[in-house]
Formats: C-alpha cells, structure tokens, sequence
C-alpha cells in the first residue's frame, strides 16, 4: 500500500525500511551492522543473510511504550517522521483511546 525508508545515523550502519500492507499493518524491517549501537529486542527474524546474524548484536528486553514514545517524539521534533507513519500513530492513539471506552 505504502512504504517508506528511514536512515537512523550519519554513517549508514542503521536503517529502516518500512511499510503499511493493505489490511493496515505496519511492517518494519531493520538494516543494521553488528558493529552499529543497535541492540535487538524479540521478536527477530533474519529476512537476508545468515541465520546467526542476530547473535552478533547485543540484545536487549522488551522496549516500554513509554521508551518508544520518547524516541518518537524526539524523531517528530526533528523532523524525521514520515507523514503517512505520523499520521498511522495517531490513528492508532485515537483507536486505543476509543477502545478504553469513555473517561
């Protein structure tokens, strides 16, 4: 449906390819050197390359919404946000909150 790329650090060690499937799920795929500061998180899945790939980054547990938020916001505010992955965040803040139910 859409896809866009997101470079994370100067030297290219880091990058995102990403993309919305037409039933609205958002794919992302990460493209990062064992040499870079990435450290990965579960669920992982080596798409090209060798199977042990992952075992040459150091891992990490699983990232805390408010620790994905933060990063977001830092990338919003430097302007680094695709348009169309702004505005499926807030579609999905808004789905959230309506699920919660009335305040």
């Amino acid at each position: 449906m859409y896809a866009w790329d997101h470079v994370e650090d100067e030297d290219g060690q880091v990058k995102g390819h990403k993309w919305l499937t037409p039933d609205l799920v958002k794919v992302e795929c990460l493209i990062a050197t064992p040499s870079s500061a990435v450290r990965l998180a579960e669920p992982v899945a080596v798409v090209v390359g060798e199977l042990d790939l992952p075992d040459r980054f150091t891992r990490r547990g699983e990232i805390p919404r408010d620790e994905v938020e933060t990063y977001a916001a830092k990338l919003r505010e430097t302007g680094l946000v695709d348009e169309v992955e702004a505005r499926y965040g807030e579609l999905k803040t808004a789905l959230r909150r309506l699920r919660a139910g009335p305040l």
